[in-house]
C-alpha cells in the first residue's frame, strides 16, 4: 500500500510539472502524457488502497469474502487509459502523421478492456480472469511496447541526425519502467514486507522521474519552437 501511495504522488507530481505552463502552453503531446500519468495516479491510489484494506472491502459485512471489489474495478478503469494515452502523446511528438492511428487503438484497447472490466465484476466469469493480474498485463504490454518502439525509432533506427540527450534519457527512462513490470511479472520478493510487488514499484518508480527528465527538453525545446514561427509570422506581416 505504501509504495502505491508513493507512487501516486510522484506520478501527479510529474503530471503537474509536464502541464506547469498552462493547458494551452504545454505541447499536445505533453498533455497526452500528463493525463496519462494523471490516470496512473488515481489507479494506484485506488490499487494501493484494495491492498492495503482488503479484508474490510472484501469481507466486513458479507458471509463469505469476495473475489474483489469495486476499488479495485477503478484500479482497472484508470491504468489502462494511463497507458494508452502515452501512446498517443509519444507517436505525435516522434510520428505525428501517425497520431490519428494511435488515438483509434486508444479508444479500442481502453473500450473493450472496460467493457471486460465491468463483465468480469458483475458476472465473474472464468474464475476471475476478467479482474485478475494476468488480463492487466494482457493490456498493457502492447501499450508499453508501442511506447518503446516509438521512443527508439530517433535513437535507434530511423533517424535523420544524431539522437538528443533528451531523447535518450527518455528511452532509458521507460526501459527502467518495463524492467519494473518484468520483475514484477517473476514474482521474485525479498520477504513478505517486500515482495515483488513492492519492487515493481520501486523501481517503476525510479523508472518514472526518468522518463520524464529526458520529456522535460523536449517540451521545452517544442514551446521555442512555437515561439520562433509566431515570431517569423510577425516579421513576416510587417516587412521593412
Amino acid at each position: 500500500m505504501i509504495t502505491d501511495y508513493v507512487l501516486t504522488v510522484v506520478l501527479f507530481v510529474l503530471s503537474a510539472l509536464l502541464l506547469r505552463s498552462g493547458w494551452t502552453a504545454t505541447p499536445g503531446w505533453a498533455r497526452y502524457w500528463a493525463v496519462g500519468f494523471a490516470f496512473l495516479g488515481v489507479s494506484f491510489a485506488f490499487g494501493g488502497s484494495e491492498h492495503g484494506f482488503a479484508v474490510p472491502l472484501k469481507c466486513e459485512g458479507r458471509e463469505k469474502c469476495i473475489e474483489s471489489s469495486w476499488v479495485w474495478i477503478i484500479t482497472l478503469l484508470t491504468q489502462t487509459p494511463g497507458l494508452a494515452l502515452p501512446v498517443v502523446g509519444t507517436t505525435a511528438l516522434i510520428r505525428p502523421a501517425w497520431t490519428t492511428a494511435a488515438k483509434i487503438y486508444a479508444v479500442i484497447i481502453v473500450v473493450v478492456f472496460s467493457i471486460l472490466a465491468i463483465v468480469g465484476a458483475v458476472a465473474t466469469p472464468l474464475d476471475g480472469f476478467l479482474i485478475g493480474f494476468l488480463i492487466v498485463i494482457i493490456f498493457s504490454v502492447p501499450s508499453v511496447l508501442l511506447v518503446l518502439v516509438l521512443l527508439s525509432l530517433p535513437v535507434c533506427c530511423c533517424r535523420t541526425a544524431k539522437p538528443s540527450t533528451a531523447q535518450v534519457t527518455t528511452l532509458v527512462g521507460w526501459i527502467v519502467c518495463i524492467a519494473s513490470l518484468v520483475w514484477q511479472g517473476t514474482g521474485i520478493g525479498f520477504g513478505l514486507h517486500f515482495n515483488h510487488n513492492d519492487i515493481f514499484h520501486t523501481i517503476f518508480i525510479i523508472g518514472l522521474p526518468i522518463t520524464y527528465c529526458g520529456l522535460a527538453p523536449q517540451m521545452l525545446s517544442a514551446k521555442e519552437g512555437d515561439a520562433q514561427l509566431q515570431l517569423g509570422s510577425l516579421g513576416g506581416s510587417h516587412p521593412v
